[in-house]
C-alpha cells in the first residue's frame, strides 16, 4: 500500500499520468454514494478507540500446528473456541465468553460442554450439559499478537499467539474514498486539528509490494507511494513510501499503514506519517481511510 501524506493541501497522493484519466477528478456514478461518502466522514474515526480493534480471527503458534483459537468480537466482547488435546491425546475443545479486564486484556469463565451427537437425526437443546472447568485470559501486544493464558481443572498454559493467515486478498482496485486525520503532537499548538476530505485512489498488488496512487478533493497534486505489503490473519500492514507527486512535492515521505481490511466492496486502512517527515511542521498524521470499490 502506498500513501503520501502532505501536512497542509493534501494527505494521500499518489499516481502517475497514464492513470490520472481513471483517478483524477473522478466523478460519483450516483447521488446515493455521494451520500454515503458523508456521513462516513462525519462519523469515520481518526484513531482507534479502546476496544475499536477487531480481534475476531483464527489465532495459534506458528511453531506449534495442530492446536488453535478463534476469536470473534463484537463491540467490546469476545467469545473464544478453543481446539486441544487431553492427557490421552484426544481432540478438545472449550469455550469462553471474554469481558474486558483492561484496555488490552479480556477475561472469562472455561466452559466444557457435552451433548447429543451431530449424527442425530435432530439435535436437541436439552441435552447439552456445561461445567465451569477454568479460566481464560487473552491479552493483545499489538493488533496482531497477544498471550493466551487458561487453565483446565487445575493444569495452567501460556502461550504466544499471533493471527493466522488463511489467504491474502488482492486489494488491487480503483477506489471512491474518504479519509479522517488526526494532526497530533505538534510543537506549536496552533497545527493541531482535525480534517475529513474525499479521495480517490488507486491500490496495485505486486507479488507482496504495494502501490498506492491516490488524489485528495481540491488538490492538483497526484502521487505514488509503495512498500512491502504483509498480511496478519485479517488485517494487512505496509510501510509506504512516496516515489513522487506530480507537483514535484512530497518524495521520500513515509506512511504506515496498518489493520488494513480488503473485502470484496471496499478497503478500509489505519494510518501514521511519523512527524519527522517534512512538511508536517513536528506534527504527527494520525486517521483512517475508507474506499469502495469502483
Amino acid at each position: 500500500m502506498a500513501a503520501h501524506l502532505h501536512y497542509q493541501e493534501r494527505l494521500m497522493a499518489p499516481a502517475k499520468c497514464q492513470r490520472e484519466s481513471r483517478i483524477v477528478n473522478k466523478l460519483f456514478g450516483s447521488a446515493m454514494l455521494v451520500a454515503m461518502l458523508s456521513l462516513m466522514i462525519l462519523g469515520f474515526p481518526a484513531r482507534a478507540a479502546q476496544f475499536s480493534i477487531d480481534n475476531s480471527d483464527l489465532w495459534w503458534t506458528p511453531t506449534e500446528s495442530g492446536w488453535g483459537l478463534q476469536l470473534v468480537q463484537r463491540s467490546e466482547v469476545i467469545f473464544a473456541t478453543l481446539f486441544v488435546y487431553n492427557a490421552a491425546n484426544n481432540p478438545m475443545w472449550y469455550s469462553a465468553t471474554l469481558v474486558p479486564s483492561s484496555s488490552s486484556s479480556w477475561t472469562g469463565a472455561l466452559m466444557q460442554c457435552t451433548g447429543p451427537s451431530f449424527g442425530n437425526p435432530q439435535f436437541d437443546p436439552g441435552s447439552v450439559s456445561c461445567s465451569h472447568v477454568g479460566a481464560m485470559t487473552f491479552t493483545a501486544w499489538s493488533d496482531h499478537e497477544g498471550t493466551l493464558s487458561y487453565t483446565v481443572n487445575g493444569v495452567a498454559v501460556s502461550k504466544s499467539i499471533a493471527r493466522q493467515t488463511l489467504r491474502i486478498p488482492d486489494p488491487s482496485g480503483n477506489y471512491a474514498g474518504i479519509l479522517s486525520v488526526s494532526i497530533e503532537g505538534c510543537p506549536n499548538p496552533a497545527d493541531l486539528g482535525r480534517r475529513q476530505n474525499r479521495m480517490d485512489f488507486e491500490l496495485i498488488d505486486n507479488a507482496g509490494a504495494l502501490t498506492m496512487i491516490s488524489q485528495e478533493q481540491n488538490s492538483t497534486a497526484v502521487c505514488t507511494s509503495t512498500g512491502d505489503y504483509t498480511q496478519y490473519g485479517q488485517f494487512g500492514a505496509s510501510r509506504q513510501v512516496t516515489s513522487s507527486c506530480t507537483d514535484g512535492s512530497g518524495a521520500n515521505k513515509v506512511t504506515l499503514l496498518y489493520e488494513v481490511v480488503v473485502s470484496f466492496t471496499g478497503v478500509t486502512m489505519n494510518f501514521t506519517a511519523p512527524s519527522s517527515n517534512l512538511g508536517q511542521n513536528g506534527c504527527t498524521l494520525n486517521g483512517s481511510i475508507y474506499g469502495i470499490r469502483q
